[in-house]
């Protein structure tokens, strides 16, 4: 989503997503499994100048929801994870 985004240049961009754990992941300089994976969505997010991640209810987000996993799982393999 940050890479679609970015194609349009935003100044301000809102991420929501269903999973605390990965929002906390994504805002947390702190080393845990999976740092690279979480440290490449930090420099995507730092080409964008204002950034806010918030939380929505996953029974609203099933599609995201599914995204999201498909571009993690991604990552992971770019990755070799």
């Amino acid at each position: 989503a940050i890479r679609a985004a970015k194609k349009y240049n935003p100044s301000h961009l809102v991420l929501y997503s269903d999973c605390n754990p990965v929002l906390e992941k994504i805002k947390s300089d702190t080393p845990h499994r999976q740092r690279e994976v979480y440290h490449a969505i930090r420099q995507e997010l730092n080409y964008i100048k204002y950034t806010s991640i918030k939380p929505t209810p996953r029974n609203k987000n099933k599609k995201a929801h599914a995204l999201a996993h498909l571009s993690l799982r991604k990552l992971k393999d770019q990755y070799q994870l």
